[in-house]
């Protein structure tokens, strides 16, 4: 399995992985050829010979010192594998290397799998957002700063 960035082909890929994923709060497809073409976004994929078993999605401005964490997926198939942990820490370095000085996300507080990666690669938990999701669920707030 390699961590890379995906290519505009792999819009369907990810779509596809999107639904297998998420029941809520859904990426389409006309969105992630946005993402991947024009947004000021970074990407970054976990490939193995079937395919995409797993991505991460931040988001940015420009002139911005923050990266917003808006989505990580990992199959149901490849879950507790170490594949986010190692998408994460490759994605932290990623964005850290540009000069960015915090990542920000939010998880759904039911969420424990994200609370304890999110513990184990080192991020502050924030405050909880009340019905942050579609379906009302609540959210928790986490940052990261560079560790530099």
């Amino acid at each position: 399995m390699a961590v890379q960035s995906p290519t505009l082909s792999d819009s369907y890929l990810l779509f596809q992985l999107e639904s297998a994923c998420f029941d809520y709060d859904q990426i389409n497809l006309r969105q992630f050829k946005y993402l991947l073409s024009k947004a000021k976004s970074l990407i970054l994929v976990d490939r193995d010979p079937s395919g995409i078993s797993a991505y991460i999605l931040g988001l940015f401005r420009a002139n911005s010192s923050s990266v917003y964490l808006y989505s990580l997926a990992v199959h149901p198939d490849f879950r507790g594998q170490g594949i986010a942990l190692r998408l994460l820490s490759e994605f932290e370095k990623t964005v850290f290397s540009r000069g960015f000085q915090l990542i920000k996300a939010h998880t759904k507080v039911t969420n424990k799998a994200m609370l304890t990666l999110f513990e184990k690669a080192g991020w502050v938990k924030g405050k909880v957002v009340s019905g942050f999701y579609s379906d009302e669920t609540d959210a928790v707030e986490l940052f990261k700063k560079d560790p530099r």
